[in-house]
């Protein structure tokens, strides 16, 4: 009974623990302000949502400034998810202690944040002035080398300026990423309104001690004090500055204070080669085709992709993928791509590696994984793909037909030259031969030249399976009857109707139909077969470009028409060159191998 009960309360936890999951959260950048700054609120669901959430119980205690709204949405292991953002830039009303309340939405709350507003107000740099100064701001005041750092620079100017310009942070230990675009909102300060522009960075410490970046300097010019007197006057109802698109006016420079950050080293233990702070690291993969049939000589294509929030791609490390033997493989090149976001950068490589087996058995591929430092836990993490375990079985369709033994083999001929008649040929010739209670003299005379020409037929036929027979066993290719001929034309051609409709799910199914038929001993059934054809150097701008069409089809948002105006000379351009390779090949040349990794 106890039990039970136990086993009911756990269930009810549990219950619980995944509405707290589900549940709307709010987060800010900085807790704490000074009179007169913004900060940045943030509330998102992982759910589906209609309608936004209530934010009429912040106007009591902040104005809000901007507010702007994000989708996002992603695929881990199969499973779709999304995830939606509002994003709000609050003033604070009042000094002191101020609390952004529990905010609601589809019968979901927030947790109440308490914001702390500085009584001390921010003294402008150092020879700015008060009309023009430039404020900078660390999300955190330390890093570990390596970590990413969020650096957030205002310029807030109380009058209009012309010819203006910012320049970007500077330092030779550091790389420094901008994010997202310049935000632009007004807010006062010692009794001024401002207009500030706000710009935000990604600072990735790259060794030990203090950092500091260098000053960013402002530069522009300001309306001279006889401005109304000006001429040009006139367009100042426009908001025009004739002034300063004349290069008139007073010219203001103003600098930065310089930016310092502390930073340690990594933490004693941790191998350096396998240092890599992030918030977030996944590896997922995926086959092509989805649930592949492993058959030995048949192309399957391995995707392995590496996600890591929190650092740019040219910082992510090299997998190691073993592989067991009796396994080619021939890897394309990584596809890497970089998320840039306000809250930092995401790093997203994807590895495809074709995966070849040679005979029919079990293999088992090696687990995949990646070292990682968690930078809001503090500590190593491990995160991996599992031993992954294929059943080889079968043969494919050319190895049977490239294989003398699967065909039928002649006899070797005597040293006379004439044809060894099989045991199926003398069967049939026997059934033509009259019994001996009807031989004659007569009728065995006539009979005789039948029989010779049965044996020339049977003779012919024999030497005829021989040859194609040596064809193959030497590996040359078989020449194709002209019914094969014409499917190929057929093929080329729908393709060819389907480049003009650009429909990307007719291209996909004629680009492969098309392979199929010039490759007839193949199994063809995917891009990623197609691929595996090509040559990697060679063909590489094709091989993009089917990237792009395999990318296009199976995204999310794959509605739509799609534009193979980069396709269609490629692959009419591989065709010629393919035909005049096969024009220059000398008739005992024999297939081109697959291309093979170094």
């Amino acid at each position: 009974m106890v039990k039970r009960i136990i086993a009911l309360l756990l269930l009810g936890l549990m219950a619980q623990s995944g509405d707290v999951l589900a549940a709307l959260t709010a987060s800010v950048d900085t807790t704490s302000v000074g009179p007169g700054e913004p900060l940045q609120l943030s509330v998102r669901s992982d759910r589906e949502v209609s309608g936004e959430p209530d934010f009429s119980v912040l106007e009591k205690n902040f104005e809000v400034l901007d507010r702007s709204q994000s989708q996002n949405i992603s695929i881990i292991n199969g499973a779709m998810s999304r995830e939606t953002a509002w994003n709000l830039t609050l003033m604070p009303r009042a000094g002191g202690e101020q609390t952004i309340p529990s905010i609601s939405l589809a019968g979901e709350h927030t947790r109440p944040i308490k914001i702390k507003v500085s009584d001390t107000r921010t003294k402008p740099a150092a020879g700015s002035g008060d009309s023009i100064f430039i404020e900078t701001r660390w999300d955190k005041p330390s890093a570990m080398v390596n970590e990413q750092r969020i650096l957030t620079i205002r310029l807030y100017r109380a009058m209009d300026t012309g010819s203006s310009s910012l320049t970007e942070p500077q330092s030779d230990n550091a790389i420094i990423r901008k994010l997202a675009k310049d935000r632009v909102y007004e807010t006062e300060r010692n009794g001024r309104r401002y207009k500030v522009n706000e710009r935000r960075y990604a600072v990735f410490p790259q060794s030990p001690g203090d950092l500091v970046i260098s000053p960013v300097q402002f530069q522009g010019r300001v309306p001279s004090a006889r401005r109304r007197q000006s001429p040009y006057s006139m367009f100042d109802d426009f908001g025009i500055d004739m002034d300063a698109f004349m290069g008139r006016g007073k010219p203001v420079r103003v600098w930065s204070p310089s930016m310092r950050l502390q930073v340690s080293d990594i933490p004693a233990g941790v191998d350096p080669d396998k240092w890599l702070p992030a918030r977030d690291v996944q590896l997922m993969q995926r086959w092509e085709p989805t649930q592949p049939d492993f058959k030995a000589g048949e192309p399957v294509t391995r995707v392995i992709s590496m996600l890591v929030d929190g650092q740019p791609v040219d910082q992510l490390p090299d997998l190691n993928l073993p592989l067991p033997a009796g396994i080619k493989h021939y890897p394309d090149k990584p596809v890497v791509n970089e998320q840039v976001t306000e809250d930092g950068i995401i790093a997203i490589r994807e590895m495809r590696d074709v995966l070849v087996p040679e005979k029919n058995g079990v293999y088992h591929l090696p687990p995949v994984s990646v070292q990682w430092w968690d930078t809001q836990a503090g500590k190593m993490r491990t995160t991996k793909i599992d031993e992954q375990t294929i059943t080889v079985s079968g043969a494919p369709a050319s190895a049977a037909k490239s294989n003398p033994s699967a065909t039928t083999q002649p006899t070797p001929q005597a040293a006379t030259d004439r044809p060894v008649v099989s045991p199926a040929d003398k069967a049939a010739a026997s059934a033509l031969q009259p019994s001996s209670a009807e031989t004659g003299v007569t009728r065995g005379r006539n009979l005789w030249p039948w029989l010779s020409l049965l044996f020339a037929l049977l003779w012919l036929v024999t030497l005829g399976i021989w040859w194609r027979t040596k064809r193959g066993a030497a590996g040359r290719p078989v020449q194709k009857s002209p019914d094969v001929e014409v499917s190929e034309k057929q093929t080329w051609q729908a393709l060819l109707r389907s480049l003009q409709g650009g429909n990307a799910a007719e291209i996909e199914t004629a680009l492969v139909r098309w392979f199929d038929s010039r490759y007839p001993g193949r199994s063809i059934s995917s891009i990623g077969h197609v691929t595996a054809l090509l040559d990697a150097e060679q063909d590489a701008a094709l091989i993009d470009e089917l990237r792009k069409l395999e990318r296009y089809r199976y995204r999310d948002d794959s509605s739509g028409v799609y534009q193979p105006r980069a396709l269609k000379p490629l692959i009419e351009q591989w065709r010629k060159q393919q035909k005049k390779r096969k024009q220059q090949q000398s008739p005992e040349s024999g297939l081109k191998p697959l291309y093979q990794s170094s």
